[in-house]
Formats: structure tokens, C-alpha cells, sequence
């Protein structure tokens, strides 16, 4: 599990931060440079932690049942949780209208 600090950032440093973040992954011309961001900046385990994430979205989209989740993913049934009510709170839709991520 990766190591996040206790030490909280002030608010205005966090959210130069996300900008930067965001600002870096928008000018992104190709997915080789996705590739080569995420390769380069995420360890092994973030990048696993991500695409759990994602895998979990994907199957409640498709209508898997939780517990496939759980085993399919390797996660709680607490995260499951967690992510359905996102999902059904509608903060991905974005993702589902943006992209086709099924």
C-alpha cells in the first residue's frame, strides 16, 4: 500500500498542485506519452492501486454483481461499496459520456 503523509499541504499548494497535475495529462498528444508519464512518475503498486480503480468502475457499469468484483479485482466488499454509491452518485458519468470505457 503506498505511503501518503500525515503532513497536510495548505489548500493553495494542493490546488497549484492538481492544476499542475491536470495540466500535464492534458497536453499529452498520444497514448505512448500517457504510457511514459505514468511509467515514469507512478511505482508498481500505485499503478495496480489505479487500475483497480478503474476495473472496479468498468464492472459496475456492466452490470457485475459485487461479489465478481471482490473476487475478480481482489478488493472488500467495503470498497465495492464505496464505488457504487460514486457510481451511482453519478460522478463518473463523465467518463462514461467522454470516453468509452466499457
Amino acid at each position: 500500500m503506498p505511503h501518503i503523509s500525515r503532513r497536510y499541504v495548505r489548500r493553495k499548494i494542493y490546488k497549484k498542485m492538481n492544476e499542475n497535475l491536470m495540466n500535464v495529462f492534458a497536453h499529452f498528444r498520444s497514448k505512448a506519452e500517457v504510457v511514459r508519464a505514468l511509467n515514469t512518475i507512478l511505482t508498481p503498486t500505485e499503478k495496480v492501486m489505479f487500475a483497480k480503480r478503474l476495473a472496479i468502475v468498468l464492472m459496475l457499469q456492466n452490470g457485475y454483481s459485487f461479489r465478481a468484483i471482490e473476487r475478480t479485482v481482489k478488493v472488500t466488499p467495503q470498497t465495492v461499496l464505496r464505488f457504487w454509491k460514486i457510481y451511482k452518485a453519478g460522478k463518473f458519468d463523465y467518463l462514461k459520456q467522454r470516453y468509452d470505457i466499457s
